[in-house]
């Protein structure tokens, strides 16, 4: 006779209850609510994902009510890659209850999202659900992959002008940028900064910088494929030298 407490089978039930399958997904154009915005930034996405769920819980589409519900949670979970250990936590806690964390979609949710990683044409949509995923499950290497080239897609997009952050920032050297490229470093480096991620992210960085220079952003004038970055501060650090001076194998200060 099993042992399990009960309420822990409770819980089990519950959460795969709770799940939103591959079936699910499948029957709704996911990327619909985000199609005709040009930002990558999770949380411009998380508002228009919450509006859509909105409107087709009003509609009666339960379905896609639901995936744009979970979308638009994930979308918002509070973005914090300052904290090298916890880069993830609750947007809000109130009254004993919290809104979502990673953990939350430890399992057979974050499997389901794994599979729609590869399709995803926003890269800062495909950034954060890689992100999550392989937060999760660290052996999920591929994911980590793709994270560090949509991290690195969005922010070129921004340099190019294709793509903005949130309040219309057209630069990468504000709160945007500088997150997802720190992100990026973050899950480089614990991956063993492999290639061909490892220098595309390197890419956006000079490899030596004048001494001059010191704390400082520099960007050219006239974004495009080849600029650089020359220095950014990210805390006690600048990710231009974190990631100049990490080749693979090789602890960076900021990851």
């Amino acid at each position: 006779m099993s042992m399990e407490p009960q309420n822990s089978r409770e819980d089990e039930t519950q959460q795969r209850a709770l799940t939103i399958t591959g079936d699910e997904f499948a029957a709704v154009d996911i990327e619909a609510p985000i199609r005709e915005s040009n930002k990558v930034d999770c949380w411009s996405l998380g508002s228009l994902y919450q509006t859509a769920a909105s409107r087709q819980d009003e509609a009666g589409n339960a379905t896609a009510a639901r995936v744009f519900g979970l979308l638009s949670a994930i979308v918002q979970i509070h973005f914090k890659p300052e904290d090298r250990s916890e880069p993830y936590g609750p947007q809000f806690v109130m009254d004993g209850r919290r809104s979502m964390i990673p953990a939350d979609l430890r399992g057979d949710q974050s499997a389901v999202i794994a599979e729609l990683v590869p399709a995803l044409r926003n890269p800062g949509l495909r950034a954060r659900l890689a992100d999550i995923v392989w937060f999760n499950d660290r052996k999920l290497a591929s994911m980590a992959h793709r994270a560090i080239d949509a991290y690195c897609e969005a922010v070129q997009l921004v340099l190019d002008g294709k793509a903005e952050f949130f309040n219309e920032d057209r630069t990468a050297s504000g709160h945007g940028g500088r997150n997802m490229l720190r992100r990026a470093c973050q899950i480089a480096h614990a991956t063993g900064w492999k290639d061909p991620d490892a220098s595309r992210l390197k890419a956006f960085f000079e490899p030596a910088r004048p001494s001059g220079i010191r704390s400082r952003t520099v960007w050219s004038p006239q974004p495009s494929a080849t600029t650089r970055i020359r220095s950014m501060p990210v805390g006690s650090y600048s990710v231009s030298s974190a990631c100049r001076c990490s080749p693979i194998g090789r602890k960076s200060p900021i990851a």
